[in-house]
């Protein structure tokens, strides 16, 4: 009888200790979703602003490639004008002596 009352005394604490493993399992399984959950978030939180950064970069490639074709017109009619003055002056004189004309 001595050894009965032991072995129910092992199995009910093995039944405890089965249930809380288990309670832990189950309370660890829901932190690493919810760690596997924040994860996502910050990679998807990532490629937004990488995509932002890249729509940025390209605005601001498109805003120096207008610049220069404005640049690249200013020069051309003011190359045009130069070219088409007869007027003798020093400084059309100096730019055409830059320019190789």
């Amino acid at each position: 009888m001595k050894h009965g009352a032991a072995i129910a005394k092992v199995a009910f604490m093995l039944a405890a200790s089965a249930s809380l493993l288990t309670t832990a399992t189950s309370v660890s399984a829901q932190g690493l979703r919810d760690l596997i959950g924040d994860r996502g978030e910050s990679r998807g939180d990532l490629r937004d602003l990488i995509q932002d950064r890249l729509a940025s970069r390209e605005d601001l490639r498109d805003l120096l490639r207008d610049r220069l074709e404005t640049r690249s017109d200013l020069r051309d009619l003011i190359l045009d004008r130069i070219r088409n003055s007869d007027a003798e002056s020093p400084v059309l004189n100096r730019i055409r002596d830059r320019l190789g004309e």
